[in-house]
């Protein structure tokens, strides 16, 4: 008989073990913040047993995002797993309802995870926001007779003093978007996905920190944006790289203004697969960080979300999100209004041409989300 449930801290073990069976990695490497004594993580797995045997499971973990003044709920999925010999018997799809359901309970503001399109388009995932991709290397560097010197110096965060890792946190909970980080945890959760996490300084005063796994850069900060370049030299020459890959957020308009300035080449793409579960909310605070870098074309705009919500959207001294029984200007399934709202690539439905201007203006919403804070 199957039993559907949520893991205890006695099961924790087992959970980590069941998770490196089926995927052939070793999860509390890849992932300490999940799986290198967090036992007190375990309820936020759903799992299918068969008397004590796991038979599939399915992580829900809780995020957050900070936006601007404003903090949203989110929740992260992750280890997807289902037994070899127990697949195509329904688990996946049940334990993923038993967790989106949760998420509905814990009115969580949105969700994200990582995965195979068309299999989590059916939860109501879709690949969306907002990343610029930009790839340096010396050469780069070389031509603009950007370069470090002696003065420059990376040291890893295992070494760094009590006062110098409250500094970086400092920093990190700074920015205008960013996932909280406990500072007990702050070394553990930058240490995921593998990656190295190092503090830049410069004549032994501290300037920032970054965050790289492979060649890629997974999260940064700078005090000054124009000692980005030294710091990514040094990197490149320390670590002995052909080259790194960074990606930014649209928010951050100084760094993607330096960056364009010399990078190889740069991309925009896709943030992660979302699933918004409170559009008044979540539309609201990204057109609020959007209004910080850009003019919004003031207007309104009457959105249906199918079976979710009708929203006025309306801009002019302020920003208001709020359900209407208004006539829609256009109606979208959940799927096609997270494309709608957050997607890169821009086009204007047939019956939106008289809103051109609006819709250029406010879309995509700039919602990104840092790799190594996401599960």
């Amino acid at each position: 008989m199957i039993t559907y449930t949520t893991g205890t801290p006695t099961e924790y073990d087992d959970l980590l073990d069941f998770g490196n069976y089926v995927f052939k990695i070793d999860f509390k490497a890849l992932l300490p913040k999940l799986y290198d004594h967090q036992e007190h993580l375990a309820p936020y797995h759903f799992i299918a047993k068969e008397g004590n045997r796991i038979k599939a499971m399915v992580g829900c973990f809780p995020l957050d995002l900070n936006v601007g003044t404003h903090h949203l709920k989110g929740m992260g999925i992750g280890t997807v797993s289902v037994h070899p010999y127990s697949r195509r018997q329904g688990f996946m799809k049940h334990l993923m309802t038993n967790a989106l359901d949760f998420m509905q309970a814990e009115q969580a503001d949105f969700a994200i995870l990582s995965g195979q399109r068309q299999r989590y388009e059916y939860f109501g995932f879709a690949p969306t926001g907002v990343m610029m991709r930009f790839v340096v290397d010396q050469v780069n560097l070389a031509h603009k007779s950007i370069t470090h010197t002696d003065s420059f110096t990376l040291r890893p965060f295992d070494d760094l003093t009590s006062l110098e890792l409250q500094h970086i946190s400092k920093w990190h909970h700074s920015k205008l978007l960013f996932s909280s980080r406990p500072l007990e945890n702050f070394i553990t959760i930058c240490k995921t996905w593998q990656a190295q996490p190092f503090a830049f300084y410069q004549d032994g005063v501290l300037k920032g920190y970054i965050i790289i796994a492979d060649t890629n850069v997974l999260d940064f900060y700078i005090e000054e944006t124009s000692l980005l370049g030294p710091l990514l030299s040094l990197t490149l020459s320390q670590q002995n790289l052909g080259g790194l890959s960074l990606s930014v957020g649209p928010h951050d308009q100084d760094l993607i203004t330096y960056l364009m300035d010399f990078a190889e080449n740069y991309s925009i793409s896709t943030a992660t697969h979302l699933n918004i579960l409170n559009y008044e909310t979540f539309i609201r605070t990204f057109l609020a960080l959007k209004s910080s870098y850009t003019s919004l074309e003031k207007g309104r705009l009457i959105l249906e979300i199918k079976d979710v919500a009708t929203l006025l959207i309306e801009i002019g001294e302020q920003i208001q999100v709020t359900p209407t029984d208004q006539a829609p200007h256009i109606s979208l399934s959940h799927l096609e209004a997270t494309h709608f709202l957050c997607d890169p690539m821009r086009f204007i439905p047939e019956e939106l041409r008289d809103l051109t201007a609006l819709i250029y203006s406010w879309f995509p919403l700039p919602f990104s989300f840092c790799s190594i804070d996401n599960v």
